[in-house]
């Protein structure tokens, strides 16, 4: 049998307020504290262009290194096969070097 039981009573209720919903002004009147926030301040000019200059430095450290010319790879590419071959050698050289069991 599927029953559910339902939540306590009250569990979705808003915790207990401990601050102020409304300030008195010096002529007596109730205020929402709301309404006394100061304005929100707005970014100034100086502050923009060092977010952009920050930005573009970030862009600029991130660019892609230079391309590889078509030498450099044929280059490292030979290399690579010279390595190669010389490791086979040495590989041989030194399983000749002992004698066989």
């Amino acid at each position: 049998m599927n029953t559910t039981t339902p939540t306590a009573r009250g569990r979705h209720d808003p915790p207990p307020q401990s601050h102020q919903t409304t300030s008195t002004l010096s002529g007596g009147i109730d205020v929402p504290m709301d309404a006394r926030r100061r304005p929100t301040r707005r970014v100034g000019l100086l502050d923009r262009l060092a977010l952009r200059l920050g930005v573009a430095l970030i862009a600029w450290g991130r660019r892609p290194g230079p391309l590889e010319s078509r030498e450099d790879r044929s280059r490292r590419h030979r290399q690579w096969l010279d390595r190669q071959e010389r490791e086979r050698h040495a590989a041989r050289e030194f399983g000749l070097g002992f004698p066989r069991r």
